[in-house]
């Protein structure tokens, strides 16, 4: 088990992985309050689709979103 901790390039490569290609791509949720969201007004009861692919690729966050670093 110890040589598990010692792993840590193939966890990084994991987490690159997903990154790239989100395990779970889209997150259903139900919005439990009226609210706005950049602008968009949401009524309590809304569904809202959570995509993570463009969170994942965001420049702003990343410096090079579409490599595989």
């Amino acid at each position: 088990m110890n040589d598990i901790n010692k792993l840590s390039f193939v966890e990084k490569c994991i987490l690159e992985a997903i990154r790239i290609i989100p395990e779970v791509p889209i997150i259903p949720r139900m919005a439990h309050e009226d609210g706005d969201v950049n602008g968009v007004s949401i009524r309590k009861n809304d569904r809202i689709l959570i995509y993570m692919t463009p969170n994942h690729m965001d420049s702003t966050q990343f410096a090079e979103p579409t490599k595989y670093n």
